[in-house]
């Protein structure tokens, strides 16, 4: 097992969004806080392994805001979104 915030994650968790659409990444950094889960538990799930996972399928405009908090609010900076 691979310690804590020492550097990229072999795998990085998507959401699977349309073409035209943001995409969020949790990537290696992760520690699994949860506080992105509590913003928008509807698209972060913590997982039994302790990291944060996208379960949203699509995301849209009226998601940004949130997904924005969210990124500013992870305390690891393990959270990227795109588009």
């Amino acid at each position: 097992m691979r310690p804590a915030g020492t550097g990229p994650a072999t795998e990085v968790r998507t959401s699977q969004p349309k073409e035209d659409r943001m995409k969020i990444t949790v990537g290696g950094m992760c520690t699994g806080f949860g506080i992105c889960e509590n913003i928008r538990p509807d698209v972060f799930e913590v997982g039994d392994d302790g990291l944060a996972h996208i379960v949203a399928d699509e995301l849209t405009e009226d998601d940004r805001a949130d997904l924005e908090l969210a990124v500013a609010e992870c305390p690891t900076q393990a959270l990227r979104l795109d588009g």
